[in-house]
């Protein structure tokens, strides 16, 4: 959706590959074809670029608002899903999604919030008990359904195999 503060336009950036040039404790500049890319990442990401300062590969949200072009930087598709499902739940902004993603690995966020636990997100500045509640009940089937499939395509045939037991009664 064009000209809608914060919006996300398909297309614009979705992916960089480059040296890394510069580094902050936020973000980092990746230099590609000799442009540099300002890019907003978690602490696990500045980490990983301080220790190598090579090539890194970045999947990234485009964020469009009326004053700025915002990019932020994922190293896996998973945390890249989780931040778009939590910009997608009114009161959370990039900055506080981005600072959700780099607080623990994926699967524990993704998991606390599936099981309806609201108690981890209020460790992460900017986010109340009140706030915390709302992912949670916004995100709980979103998220408990992906991780959900994405176990169970892990598991292969048992998995099926469970999950029709589980469907007939079975514990």
């Amino acid at each position: 959706p064009q000209g809608l503060p914060g919006a996300r336009i398909g297309g614009v950036i979705a992916e960089l590959e480059g040296q890394v040039s510069r580094l902050s404790p936020t973000h980092l500049v990746l230099s590609v074809g000799g442009v540099g890319y300002r890019v907003a990442v978690t602490p696990a990401t500045i980490e990983r670029a301080t220790h190598s300062r090579d090539r890194m590969k970045l999947l990234v949200h485009t964020a469009v608002r009326e004053d700025a072009i915002d990019l932020y930087g994922f190293e896996d598709e998973a945390a890249l899903e989780l931040f778009e499902h939590l910009i997608s739940v009114s009161g959370i902004g990039p900055k506080t999604a981005l600072g959700v993603v780099g607080s623990a690995p994926v699967e524990v966020v993704r998991d606390g919030i599936a099981e309806g636990d609201p108690s981890y997100l209020t460790k992460v500045g900017g986010i109340g008990k009140k706030l915390a509640e709302r992912i949670v009940l916004e995100l709980k089937g979103k998220i408990g359904e992906a991780g959900r499939a994405a176990a169970v395509g892990s598991r292969g045939g048992a998995g099926d195999a469970v999950d029709a037991l589980v469907a007939l009664g079975f514990s």
